[in-house]
């Protein structure tokens, strides 16, 4: 093997381990040439992708798209967003046919940095763009809070509610935490859908359905119910109900259609069930099905059981 082959076959074992994405400082720093790089390009070994290049063949994933078009939204520019939270191990496939981001890149940048990308990236422009960063796997990241705030600003209305249900369920953001950033981005752009997924989150229920449920009993100027309440027995903590009437011993509890769905959750429900009703409470199980077309029964069989 001769010795460029030899650098070649290095550089490309190196560039595999970056989502197949290197920039041409990069390719020079690592000892390849500039006819090396422009034998790459002509024979096909490499294209030009935003602001580098790919290695043909490399899928083009997300990861890849964010590290291309940093190289070219300059020396500030930080992902965040979705982008950021798929790189810190949030799951954007929230369940089957439920996804965020989209594979598009979100980074932030300076307020005048102007520099087209294509429709998969979105730079988001603002005066106190993010100067301290979380470095994973080469990538400069916003922290964790900050990029659930930035997707709830700039996520299509869906999407957004989706995550913030999720977030909230797993606890990576704390209703208390959007307050603090709906007060500390008060101006910026995207502030609007912030505020509204802060209310949301306020309603003390962790999922679409439960939502939509806190929608349908404040309508019927239904009282007393708690949600996301302790419910204990002898043993101690069943668990925590969906919703509770607690002087009418009635847990409500909601099949919703995202997070109710994995085995070890389908158990653990019919688990928490057998103990609330040996401990004499009475439950109602609603399907999101039941709340977007069955509303009116949905309380009528509730009223029925805390009278």
């Amino acid at each position: 093997m001769s010795e460029r082959a030899a650098r070649l076959r290095k550089f490309h074992r190196w560039v595999e381990e970056r989502d197949g994405v290197f920039s041409r400082a990069e390719a020079l720093d690592r000892g390849l040439t500039k006819y090396d790089i422009a034998c790459g390009l002509s024979d096909g070994r490499w294209a030009r992708y935003l602001g580098g290049y790919l290695l043909s063949g490399a899928p083009g994933s997300a990861k890849a798209t964010v590290r291309a078009a940093l190289m070219r939204s300059g020396p500030r520019a930080i992902a965040t967003a979705t982008s950021a939270l798929g790189i810190h191990g949030f799951n954007l496939n929230l369940a089957a046919g439920v996804k965020v981001g989209d594979d598009v890149a979100y980074l932030s940048v300076t307020a005048n940095r102007h520099v087209e990308l294509g429709p998969r990236v979105v730079l988001i422009r603002e005066t106190d763009v993010v100067t301290s960063a979380t470095w994973i796997d080469g990538i400069p990241l916003v922290d964790r809070d900050r990029a659930i705030v930035d997707a709830l600003r700039f996520l299509p209305a869906d999407e957004a509610r989706a995550l913030l249900h999720r977030c909230l369920q797993v606890r990576w953001i704390t209703p208390a935490e959007l307050d603090h950033w709906a007060q500390r981005l008060r101006g910026k752009a995207g502030i609007r859908n912030l505020r509204a997924h802060h209310l949301d989150s306020l309603a003390g229920s962790h999922s679409q359905a439960e939502a939509l449920c806190v929608r349908i009993f404040r309508r019927a100027k239904l009282r007393g119910w708690e949600a996301n309440a302790a419910v204990y027995d002898a043993q101690g903590l069943i668990g925590y109900a969906d919703f509770l009437f607690r002087g009418a011993r009635v847990v409500v509890e909601i099949d919703g259609r995202e997070w109710h769905v994995d085995r070890e959750r389908f158990q653990s429900d019919r688990t928490r069930q057998n103990r609330l009703i040996n401990a004499d409470w009475r439950v109602l199980r609603f399907t999101w099905d039941d709340l977007v077309n069955r509303p009116d029964a949905v309380i009528a069989a509730v009223n029925r059981a805390i009278r």
